[in-house]
């Protein structure tokens, strides 16, 4: 069904934009024809040139029309079956028009050309409809019903149109056995590919000079042709026999596709030159060689002469225009025919293609599928060649792989949406998971409507208990049940709220986290990004984007320069980049690592070595100083070089001179030196382990890599990078990373910065099994998490021995709420609760002394820790204070506070207790 809608989105643009279509059409028709090897001529069909060798024999063109007359006889006398000139005689010549005539009439069988413009059929409009009115009636009446042989049909308004014209002499014109016009109607892109068999004179039609040549040939009348536009032309009783039929195809405009044989240098031979010809007739020898080769042949004159018009076919990039009549008329006589392919046709073979497209890639891997995909366009084309070769069926080649090609597209993103249909059971779960949360967010509710009635019903007992003596014990007896009770409760709302979160949690296990830039650029700084994406460098932090700008302005210089980082910070990508924006980005980038090499061979890899200058140097072997010539050498890793290395790198540097181990011989080279470290080589120069003068020698431009936990915005674009590129290499749909795998790449330190980052996408890459990246398949142990496990809230309101751990994060993050909460992975409301119920402990343990108890839990003396206290405490107590007893503000106070653990709720009940007998007379 994909394939289907690919192959009606182009079958539609097809009929939307056919010229279109039809001009790339003609550019694989071009290759096909540069495939192909030439083809044989008709060895009726004889070429005479009057090239180069003619002018200079016989003077400059025009030559006298005698010379022409004398070729005619010549040609008659050996039994020529046609003569035909692709020379327009239209400057009459008095003196010699007399003897061509003669010569013309005598033979019966010369053929002239005419040359015209051509219109399309809509444009008349466009046109000095006056002007050609004129210039078809002058046609007309020279010509007469025999020169123009078919009146005009209704379905012959499609055919191109004659406009102004370049006639012969008329008394020529009038002595030839037939005329033609000579017209090519350029395609678009100004190769002629094609010639209009027919064109329309007014009410007549005008045949093209290689159909007329044609039916002189093989002895067609005009009275046995037919055309019909878009089909053929018909031509009947081919060479006397009734029977016989050929079809010329031909487009709606009339147009014959010519089957070009090759390039016109190395086809139609042998070719005669005219002078040839005249002085092979000058004696016996020639003029049996004349009448044997000349026999029954159709002779076509046409001039090769350097200056003379040159056109642009598929096969040579400038012939002579007689050379396209040549083909035209091989074409007819050998009936080689090039069908190009109808509407109907190409839509069939883009339905087809995109068939195939859809059994190549549905379901496979991406190396099969790119396999497939190559395989099937290849045998395409071969197919495509074939038929082309062999049988002159023009196969359509841009609409069926477009077809093709969109399908190998639209499936696999099919498939993709499908992933989520075969992977039922995460939907499932997903679903499951929605489905809890909310039954646990109803069932939260519901208890909190059943505790606020507990505390009305214990708070209204309270009441009646203090305004009557009498049945106090019993009164007492179910005010405890029921203040049980509501402690039960509490505990039971605290599970349901920690169930709630943990659900919450698991929900964002399946919902992909969308990628945002967080940090808004400037235009200019936007365009140094894209730039920097460009050269593999994917960033949108402030100081990678100014490292990028001092390599802008670094690269067109020759100076060294120097990259500082620690690894994994894409030191060699920087050094790419340097040599890219370079004047030498034409030349070889080489790099070498040098701490990947061992000490004994590092200066031949450096430097080269002769034949026989150690055991193993069968050959001389060029350097990388050498092969890096013209271009950049990255030496990474700089810092390993031993001091013996040194020294001999430093003078290379100096002299831009390499000697090779063993040779003798200096050789120069140009090379810009990129050196790349994590070491501090000013420290490495002080502890005399890394020379000065070398340092100072590569230290030109020093640039500074910034690592990757200094730029965490970089963190999401690259795993984001990197989980694409991964993906596409693997096969996998992956719709993008959970929020808590994000958290987890968040809060890492990435000490080996990039690579590290990578390492860790591609882990999980491998390890997933769903379309969403969780931080379980990141596989990444996250400094938080031993804490995060030891705040972990109980549910069962008697272990506490989480808070020294929660406060230990608390006092990292200076008591932010909203840090200490994304660390954990809880929400902000957890978070803050725990700290109140802490604070409230705090208290009582200090007998409500503010400044001891912010000490205590800030672990020394914190201004906000003890602002923050004082207004928890001065909170509780003006809540309290609005009750007329320390009971019913208890009640009160625990619906108040009931999203505070119940673990904490004894010291809220303590202070309570403490402040209202503080206050009592």
């Amino acid at each position: 069904m994909t394939s289907l809608l690919s192959s009606a989105i182009v079958i539609v643009a097809l009929g939307l934009w056919p010229a279109m279509f039809q001009e790339w059409e003609d550019k694989t028709l071009d290759a096909r024809f540069g495939l192909r090897q030439h083809l044989s001529s008709d060895s009726r069909l004889i070429l005479i040139d009057c090239d180069d060798t003619s002018v200079a024999q016989l003077g400059r063109w025009p030559w006298d029309r005698a010379v022409h007359a004398l070729m005619v006889e010549i040609l008659a006398s050996a039994g020529a079956k046609a003569v035909a000139f692709d020379i327009v005689f239209s400057i009459p010549s008095s003196t010699s028009d007399l003897r061509l005539m003669k010569a013309m009439t005598d033979a019966k069988n010369v053929y002239l050309p005419i040359g015209l413009e051509l219109h399309p059929p809509l444009q008349h409009t466009e046109v000095d409809t006056a002007a050609l009115e004129r210039a078809q009636k002058m046609l007309t009446d020279l010509l007469g019903n025999e020169g123009l042989p078919w009146k005009v049909s209704k379905d012959d308004t499609s055919l191109l149109v004659t406009g102004r014209l370049f006639m012969p002499e008329a008394d020529l014109a009038a002595a030839a056995r037939g005329v033609g016009h000579i017209a090519s109607n350029r395609d678009p892109d100004g190769v002629i590919r094609r010639v209009p068999l027919v064109v329309r004179v007014h009410d007549r039609l005008l045949p093209a000079f290689s159909l007329r040549v044609a039916m002189g040939v093989l002895d067609v009348p005009s009275d046995h042709i037919s055309v019909v536009p878009g089909e053929y032309v018909e031509l009947r009783g081919v060479q006397g026999g009734v029977q016989r039929r050929t079809r010329i195809p031909i487009d709606a405009r009339g147009q014959m596709l010519v089957n070009y044989v090759g390039k016109w240098t190395q086809t139609f031979l042998p070719q005669y030159g005219f002078s040839e010809v005249l002085a092979l007739a000058a004696t016996p020898e020639g003029r049996r060689e004349i009448n044997s080769r000349f026999k029954g042949a159709t002779v076509l004159i046409l001039t090769t002469a350097t200056g003379f018009d040159l056109k642009p076919t598929p096969v040579d990039v400038a012939a002579p225009g007689g050379i396209i009549h040549a083909n035209a008329l091989n074409t007819i006589l050998t009936e080689r025919w090039l069908r190009s392919p109808s509407y109907f046709q190409a839509c069939l073979w883009a339905i087809l293609l995109g068939l195939v497209a859809a059994v190549v890639v549905s379901g496979r891997s991406w190396k099969v599928a790119l396999a497939g995909v190559v395989g099937s366009v290849a045998v395409y084309w071969g197919l495509a060649f074939f038929l082309f070769q062999g049988l002159g069926v023009v196969m359509p080649i841009i609409a069926p792989l477009m077809a093709f090609l969109l399908t190998v597209v639209v499936v696999p993103v099919h498939e993709q949406t499908a992933v989520r249909v075969r992977l039922a059971f995460l939907e499932r779960q997903m679903h499951e998971t929605e489905s809890a949360l909310v039954s646990s967010r109803q069932q939260l509710e519901s208890h909190d409507r059943n505790f606020d009635t507990a505390i009305d019903q214990a708070r209204q007992l309270r009441e009646k208990a203090a305004e009557s003596n009498e049945r106090v014990h019993e009164a007492e007896a179910r005010f405890r049940a029921l203040d049980e009770a509501l402690q039960k409760a509490h505990i039971e709302r605290d599970r349901l709220v920690s169930q709630v979160e943990d659900l919450e949690q698991r929900l964002q296990d399946f919902k992909p986290v969308v990628m945002t830039q967080k940090v808004a650029l400037s235009e200019n700084d936007e365009a140094l990004r894209a730039e920097c994406e460009a050269h593999g460098i994917i960033t949108g932090d402030r100081r990678m984007i100014e490292v990028f700008h001092t390599i802008k302005k670094v690269a067109p210089a020759s100076s060294a320069v120097l990259l500082m980082g620690e690894t994994g910070t894409g030191k060699e990508l920087v050094a790419r980049a340097l040599h890219a924006l370079s004047p030498r980005a034409q030349g070889p980038f080489v790099a070498v690592n040098m701490a990947a090499i061992t000490e004994t061979l590092a200066e031949s890899e450096l430097f080269g070595h002769v034949r026989g200058s150690f055991t193993g140097a069968h050959a001389d072997t060029k350097g990388r100083f050498e092969q890096a010539d013209q271009g950049t050498l990255f030496l990474d890793e700089i810092g390993e070089l031993s001091a013996d290395l040194q020294s001999k790198l430093l003078r290379v540097l100096q002299t831009g001179e390499v000697d090779r181990v063993g040779g003798s011989t200096p050789r120069k080279v140009d090379v810009r030196i990129i050196a790349a470290t994590n070491r501090n080589l000013e420290d490495e120069v002080r502890t005399k382990r890394f020379r000065d003068d070398l340092y100072y020698r590569l230290n030109v431009v020093q640039i500074i890599l910034p690592p990757l936990r200094e730029r965490p915005g970089d963190i999401e674009r690259l795993a984001e990078r990197f989980l694409r590129e991964l993906a596409a290499k693997t096969g996998k749909a992956f719709m993008g990373f959970s929020e808590k795998a994000i958290h987890m790449l968040r809060r890492q330190e990435w000490r080996g910065n990039v690579r590290d980052l990578r390492n860790a996408v591609e882990r999980a890459v491998v390890m997933a099994e769903g379309t969403l990246i969780s931080d379980t398949d990141l596989g990444l142990v996250s400094s938080a998490e031993p804490a995060a496990r030891a705040i972990a809230v109980p549910q069962d309101g008697g272990d506490i021995s989480g808070d020294g751990a929660f406060l230990v994060i608390m006092r990292e993050l200076s008591f932010e709420i909203d840090g200490v909460a994304e660390r954990l992975g809880l929400s902000r409301g957890t978070v803050a609760s725990r700290l109140k119920g802490i604070c409230f402990q705090a208290l009582v343990s200090h007998d409500a002394r503010i400044a001891d108890a912010a000490a205590d839990v800030a672990g020394t003396k914190d201004p906000l820790v003890e602002a923050k206290v004082r207004e928890y405490y001065d909170n509780l107590m003006e809540a309290a204070r609005q009750f007329p007893s320390a009971d019913v503000a208890v009640l009160e106070c625990r619906r108040r506070f009931k999203n505070l653990p119940q673990r904490y709720f004894p010291s809220v009940e303590n202070l309570i207790r403490r402040g209202f007998s503080v206050s009592a007379p």
